[in-house]
């Protein structure tokens, strides 16, 4: 018997489990896709590292039963490198010769064989599991527009390993406050409601990804010096509300601020890691 007729037996008698064992797995793999929003805070909590690969690769229950499918196939070639037959060639005695069911050598290169692509799922799945989460990274910019200040330019850039889907939010807003000396004094900033400007992430934002946002804010040529003369500033706020492939994140809050001292440069508050 040929390799590929040992190979055609072998799947023909387990064909109905490894169908069903894949089929169902790529359904439900669309039944988590569609739940993912619903679920996925209860199943990484209770099943990480586990977790954070199920909502992180797509297709992790196919991928997961193709590496059963193989452990199974890896025992039925043992069982089967293992078996003997007897030959209807006898012996000078009257005793059937008796050879193994299948080759030692075809069995141990098909373990070998699946052997290694089984640990090559594992090894994605170890990936998926250690993957950093997003880091987001925001930067500022004057907009100077003819030597005169109208606004600000936030860039925002994923530094991590995870994508930001898109019900991640950004929002900012320029105010206008007294020169504080201490970064508690900057974050309160936060709280006095100020008039937000609401961007959305692409999706999806991918690690590396860049995104450019701008909030306009013209003023007049004397609005410099009156903020100079009254030891005021202009700050810049932004916070991000986001969810990445292992949950949501921890809301950033960062700021900067410009004086009439240097309009065309942000500077990053007290306290804060804005850049």
């Amino acid at each position: 018997m040929s390799y590929g007729q040992k190979i055609t037996t072998l799947l023909h008698r387990h064909y109905k489990s490894i169908l069903t064992l894949l089929g169902v797995s790529a359904l439900l793999d669309l039944v988590k896709e569609y739940l993912r929003g619903r679920l996925e805070e209860w199943i990484i909590s209770k099943l990480w590292p586990i977790g954070r690969w199920l909502f992180a690769d797509p297709l992790f229950l196919l991928t997961f039963s193709a590496g059963v499918t193989l452990v199974v196939l890896i025992v039925a070639l043992i069982r089967e490198s293992l078996g003997k037959i007897q030959s209807p060639i006898k012996d000078h005695t009257g005793i059937p010769f008796v050879r193994p069911r299948i080759s030692r050598t075809w069995a141990a290169a098909c373990l070998l064989t699946s052997s290694l692509v089984f640990a090559g799922i594992w090894y994605g799945g170890y990936k998926y599991s250690t993957r950093r989460r997003a880091e987001l990274v925001l930067t500022a910019d004057v907009l100077n527009r003819d030597d005169t200040f109208s606004g600000a330019k936030l860039t925002v850039v994923n530094n991590g390993d995870s994508l930001m889907f898109s019900h991640s939010v950004v929002q900012a807003a320029l105010v206008e406050a007294p020169r504080y000396s201490s970064g508690e004094e900057e974050q309160e900033l936060f709280g006095l409601g100020p008039e937000w400007t609401h961007f959305s992430f692409k999706f999806p934002f991918l690690p590396a990804d860049l995104v450019e946002m701008s909030v306009t804010h013209p003023v007049p040529i004397d609005y410099w010096n009156r903020l100079r003369s009254q030891q005021r500033a202009l700050y810049l706020l932004a916070e991000i509300y986001g969810r990445d492939e292992v949950g949501p994140m921890e809301p950033l809050r960062v700021c900067w601020s410009v004086s009439g001292d240097d309009w065309r440069h942000f500077k990053p508050c007290l306290g804060n890691k804005a850049h």
